[in-house]
């Protein structure tokens, strides 16, 4: 039969796959890394072009007004913000029921923010910057917020689950 321990360590999985993802895009050189948000940018601009049912022509306008690199940049730091709000929260179903939770996940997270951005000081064409901490801190802080509105939600469901996995055995 599974001891507790062994079934709570189940929950840190998602957490640590996630950081693998995470230093998976990191390591990439800033050429590749660069392509995937620039088709990212176009797809977005595409769809928002489309769902315009007023004047296109005036939006299309508006949007070669814009940069080249407003929506690239756009798109690189709202991913940052994304993948530290998901970390945060996967950080915190791992420690749900446990004191400090929440702010012990947006430390790991903001923590691990910094590592990613020392690792990419290592990586081809790209650089560590203390801006992209601060966006990734933002999005440690927007998962803490989410986990102190449905936190309570998590706990619960982990608890029932936990049960679920202890009266069902191996």
């Amino acid at each position: 039969m599974k001891s507790i321990q062994q079934i709570k360590r189940i929950f840190y999985i998602p957490a640590v796959l996630w950081m693998l993802l995470i230093f998976f895009f990191s390591a990439m050189p800033e050429d590749i890394s660069s392509e995937q948000s620039d088709y990212v940018s176009i797809r977005l601009q595409k769809i928002i072009l489309a769902a315009l049912s007023g004047n296109e022509e005036e939006a299309r306008t508006e949007w070669e007004e814009w940069s080249e690199e407003t929506p690239h940049i756009s798109v690189r730091k709202a991913a940052h913000v994304i993948e530290y709000t998901a970390l945060c929260i996967l950080l915190y179903l791992g420690f749900a029921g446990e004191a400090h939770a929440g702010w012990r996940a947006a430390l790991i997270t903001v923590l691990y923010a910094i590592s990613d951005e020392i690792h990419q000081l290592f990586v081809p064409g790209r650089a560590g910057l203390i801006v992209d901490v601060l966006i990734d801190s933002i999005g440690a802080g927007l998962g803490l917020l989410l986990i102190f509105i449905f936190g309570r939600m998590i706990r619960n469901a982990k608890k029932r689950l936990i049960c679920q996995l202890l009266d069902n055995g191996p």
